[in-house]
């Protein structure tokens, strides 16, 4: 999919389609510095704008996503990948429940069970993350691993329902360390899991939900770092 096609029934972020130049901002320019900027450092500029704007809306979405940048960050460094691909890895786990900035509090924060309408409102938050990062120079990947990191392997997730390796490897590689987050942290109905026990569930449901190589991969991660090579994959 490409970064500028819209997304039906996506709706239009800010009211209008429309920028303001420069020149109609009514800023002085005199301030700016003409120094060409490096792409990858405004990147990160956007990505620790948008964290602290999550975490204005809900800290545990961010801390959250704070996890899950670091597990992104060792387990690709595993992989056969460029320093680039890596990088835009570890920004969509941190980034990947932006899109939880549209839906409502009442939702979002809710104590007790959604509602099958309230769980149609939430997920939509994989494309309202896309529509916000998609047109963040350097994001155009990094919007695809945010829009499609709900999708299963079977093809059951969303919101394209994807097969296998149609679905992006980082949104792949979310899905589980996503997973992982959530089933070693405490939550009102239970207690937090062992990395051993959140491991054994990952693999009960490999070929369903996750990818098996990206499993086995994971396991050497978490639970023999000793025995993790680079480029295993």
């Amino acid at each position: 999919m490409s970064s500028s096609t819209p997304l039906v029934g996506l709706p239009a972020w800010g009211g209008s389609s429309r920028r303001l130049t420069f020149e109609e901002t009514g800023i002085e320019q005199s301030g700016f510095s003409s120094a060409p900027v490096d792409p990858r450092r405004f990147l990160w500029s956007a990505v620790n704008s948008l964290v602290g704007l999550l975490d204005l809306k809900d800290q545990v979405t961010g801390t959250h996503g704070a996890h899950m940048s670091n597990w992104a960050l060792g387990m690709t460094k595993m992989l056969d990948l460029s320093s680039i691909e890596i990088e835009d890895i570890q920004i969509a786990s941190t980034l990947h429940d932006i899109g939880k900035i549209g839906i409502p509090d009442a939702i979002l924060k809710k104590e007790g069970p959604l509602t099958p309408e309230e769980w149609k409102i939430m997920d939509r938050h994989p494309e309202f993350g896309w529509a916000i990062t998609r047109e963040i120079i350097g994001m155009e990947r990094i919007s695809l691993y945010i829009l499609h990191h709900h999708e299963f392997y079977n093809g059951n997730g969303y919101p394209a329902g994807l097969k296998g390796e149609t679905i992006p490897l980082g949104a792949r590689i979310i899905t589980i360390l996503d997973c992982y987050d959530a089933m070693t942290h405490d939550r009102p109905y239970r207690k937090a899991l062992t990395p051993e026990r959140a491991v054994g569930e990952l693999k009960k449901f490999v070929k369903v939900q996750f990818d098996p190589v990206l499993v086995e991969l994971f396991e050497h991660y978490i639970l023999h770092p000793s025995t993790s090579s680079t480029a295993i994959v």
